[in-house]
């Protein structure tokens, strides 16, 4: 992994903490994108089964997260994680020398992934996978209270309440929730701008989907209790590109790349055999 806290630089300034696992003359080489909270760095496990199979991993801790700039969760814009990707992604190019790039979403980063791709269109990917999608929130949101946190959220930009999820509630590994809750890392509140921003993107992706033309793999859990499955099912329902799995892992929590071993393991392995069958 990146030692000495090298940073990327994002197109409006912003620097990112740099997280990367190469692989000497790498098969394929991904760029990671995590999830709402959280930072690059708890994909290390993943990284190394990556690296194993001569895939290398360049991710980022996303403004706002992990090591970072920017103050803890806020955004102004959704636009600010697109230009965080297009960091990632170029860095993730460059490293590869030319040779086929994937793009790796979870969550929340599933989310920015699916806009990122709409909005920026490349052709140069060779797939992408994505992590439990943030595609809609499990508890459903009203319109009367996303009005009242929009008309807030633009006066007191940085508003924020006590929302985080527990670990338990997003693994079902003992050991992987509490090494989550005691992460200093990780965020665990709620920025009322970032949730307002996250819906706005949801309206924006999911009747777009079918626009998608990268080839696909989508994986989700099917007792997430963080997002909506019933979104993530309408999702995957409206998808037409010519190459595509999807799965729902019944059973499962949120966090499927660190749920319990038998899980991840499979999970791990599923997403870097995509990889390695796609050629660009």
């Amino acid at each position: 992994m990146t030692a000495g806290g090298e940073f990327l630089t994002a197109a409006d300034g912003a620097r990112l903490r740099l997280h990367e696992w190469p692989v000497e003359q790498a098969q394929r080489t991904v760029a990671l994108v995590h999830g709402y909270g959280e930072h690059a760095g708890r994909y290390a496990r993943m990284a190394g089964a990556f690296n194993a199979q001569g895939i290398a991993v360049v991710g980022a801790d996303l403004r706002g997260y992990g090591l970072s700039s920017g103050k803890r969760g806020s955004i102004r814009s959704f636009e600010e994680y697109l230009l965080d990707i297009d960091a990632i992604v170029a860095r993730a190019r460059e490293r590869s020398g030319g040779g086929p790039v994937g793009l790796l979403g979870h969550s929340m980063g599933g989310l920015a992934v699916c806009d990122w791709l709409l909005q920026r269109k490349p052709d140069d990917l060779c797939g992408v996978a994505l992590s439990s999608p943030f595609l809609g929130a499990a508890r459903r949101i009203s319109r009367l209270v996303r009005s009242i946190l929009g008309a807030a959220s633009k006066v007191f930009m940085n508003l924020s309440f006590g929302a985080g999820i527990p670990g338990a509630d997003l693994t079902r590994d003992a050991a992987e929730a509490e090494r989550y809750d005691s992460d200093p890392l990780v965020l665990h509140r709620v920025r009322a701008r970032w949730l307002i921003e996250c819906l706005k993107a949801m309206d924006r992706v999911h009747p777009r989907a079918g626009e998608l033309q990268v080839p696909l793999l989508l994986l989700y859990a099917g007792a997430d209790r963080a997002v909506s499955v019933t979104a993530t099912d309408a999702f995957a329902s409206r998808l037409t590109m010519p190459e595509r799995e999807v799965e729902r892992l019944e059973g499962c929590f949120h966090e499927i790349l660190n749920e319990i071993p038998e899980v991840r393991d499979a999970v791990t392995a599923r997403i870097s055999a995509w990889f390695l069958a796609r050629h660009g």
